[in-house]
């Protein structure tokens, strides 16, 4: 082979091994994003009994009706800030996304005070922590 014909042979192998190499390289995809697992509370608040100052019956004491008041949902302990306020639905049932973190719930009446025992949770990463509020009426 003569000088002219290996410097073209030397080249064009050259300018066929950087085509394969964009090529396989412009194929490949890149990963599809990571997919966010939700996190949570979900829960049902209720009331016990029918209130009105103490119970004459015990089976209406027993009695737990869906309570219709909002729940506010405190960062950390019962004096951290409120991160939302939740309305359960007809059969007091309610279902909020919450990032991974440690949570208080205290069910509010109709005056916005506390009532009943608060609840704190802790809520891991991709996971609804269930939780049930409830309380009985003086």
């Amino acid at each position: 082979m003569d000088g002219a014909r290996r410097a073209f042979t030397v080249a064009a192998s050259i300018i066929l091994a950087g085509s394969l190499l964009t090529a396989c390289a412009s194929a490949q995809e890149p990963p599809p994003p990571a997919e966010t697992e939700s996190s949570g509370i979900e829960g049902r608040s209720l009331v016990f009994g029918a209130g009105g100052g103490g119970f004459a019956d015990t089976a209406a004491a027993s009695e737990e009706r869906p309570y219709e008041g909002v729940i506010e949902i405190r960062e950390g302990d019962r004096s951290g800030a409120v991160v939302v306020t939740v309305a359960p639905d007809a059969s007091g049932d309610f279902k909020v996304d919450l990032p991974p973190g440690t949570y208080t719930l205290i069910q509010l009446s109709a005056d916005g005070a506390g009532i009943g025992e608060p609840v704190t949770v802790t809520v891991g990463p991709g996971s609804y922590e269930d939780v049930k509020l409830s309380f009985a009426p003086l």
